[in-house]
């Protein structure tokens, strides 16, 4: 089974995030399920390196959204990168890891 995590998180403010380890894999689709609108980002961690922020495609002006994004890195996460402003608003991210 490919990997895959989901979580629930706080859009409120920004910087909460949702990360997958890629195990080889290079597409990894994500799904955001929000309860306002916000922005996200893609950021990668290469293999012994920090996080990357803003790697790829920014999502915003929307509460859900449904991509996929290709990448050779050992780990990529989803980032809250401006919040929605309104008080307990959360999305729910699903990042699966496949392909490669």
């Amino acid at each position: 089974m490919p990997p895959a995590t989901e979580e629930t998180i706080d859009i409120e403010n920004a910087g909460n995030a949702v990360a997958v380890e890629m195990a080889g894999a290079t597409i990894v689709s994500v799904h955001i399920r929000g309860d306002a609108t916000a922005q996200y980002q893609w950021d990668a961690k290469p293999r012994g390196g920090s996080w990357i922020q803003n790697i790829g495609t920014e999502y915003t002006g929307s509460a859900d959204y449904d991509d996929i994004f290709e990448t050779g890195v050992e780990r990529v996460r989803i980032r809250c990168s401006t919040g929605s402003g309104g008080a307990g608003d959360t999305a729910d991210i699903y990042l699966s890891a496949g392909g490669g």
